[in-house]
């Protein structure tokens, strides 16, 4: 399973997948969303009744990677926020 803010716009994880003979689920998430959150917990209650991994790479890619102090805020609070909203 993979998630994103927008799954629809990224169809070439699951054609690599297929590719490597795998499968891959996109799902709908947005770390800074907390009902995102809870409907992908219920979506993954779906398809799986453990999970043995999972790798938080939230954050926002920035024009150039030039960054103002609010954009640093921004990255960083998605990064360790939106991991800690995961596991509550």
């Amino acid at each position: 399973m993979a998630t994103a803010r927008d799954p629809a716009a990224a169809p070439s994880l699951a054609a690599l997948a297929a590719s490597a003979g795998g499968r891959l689920i996109p799902l709908r998430l947005d770390v800074a969303d907390p009902a995102s959150i809870e409907a992908l917990a219920q979506e993954l209650k779906k398809h799986v009744d453990h999970i043995d991994v999972c790798i938080n790479n939230a954050g926002v890619a920035l024009e150039r990677f030039e960054q103002r102090l609010a954009d640093l805020n921004t990255q960083v609070s998605r990064r360790a926020a939106g991991g800690a909203l995961q596991w509550r």
